[in-house]
């Protein structure tokens, strides 16, 4: 029965053990997922602020280029104006779209980071009841082989009474 015992002791604490580390392997996954979404939403933040700024200095010397062919040819200019403008037309409405994506996919990042916090959460519940139960086993275990200790006393005592009683006889 002690040994016994001792295998469901070393097996509770073994169990113990591989849930233990499973946790921390998906603790640990997890936070990876969490920091790899981060960083997607900040390159997205950064590839926008730099094409904004790209815009910017283009839109800038786009605009010296047209003071500079204004004072040269007017005329010229105000065709080539009407064809910039169709341009820019096109060019704000791809910019408009490009944001409305880059958008977007930061609104699907964080979500996705909200549901990753959520998973992180949840396993953290799991854990705590988990090891709620698996501190109760191991009590129960205790319980266990104290009781099975005072049952062999008991019967190494009453074996005692009864060759003592033999002997008397």
């Amino acid at each position: 029965l002690m040994a016994s015992a001792k295998k469901f002791e070393e097996e509770l604490e073994r169990v113990k053990k591989e849930h233990v580390e499973e946790v921390e392997r998906v603790k640990i996954e997890l936070e990876e997922e969490l920091d790899r979404a981060r960083e997607e939403v900040m390159a997205g933040r950064r590839d926008r602020q730099q094409r904004q700024r790209q815009q910017e200095v283009e839109d800038e010397a786009e605009e010296a280029d047209k003071k500079h062919r204004l004072e040269e040819k007017i005329t010229t200019l105000e065709k080539e104006l009407r064809s910039k403008s169709i341009e820019m037309a096109v060019l704000e409405d791809e910019l408009e779209r490009q944001e409305n994506f880059h958008e977007q996919m930061e609104e699907t990042h964080s979500e996705q980071l909200t549901s990753l916090q959520r998973q992180y959460e949840e396993m953290e519940e799991e854990n705590a009841k988990l090891t709620e139960q698996n501190d109760s086993l191991t009590n129960i275990a205790k319980e266990f082989k104290n009781k099975m200790q005072e049952m062999l006393t008991t019967r190494a005592e009453n074996w005692g009474e009864i060759e003592r009683l033999k002997g008397e006889i």
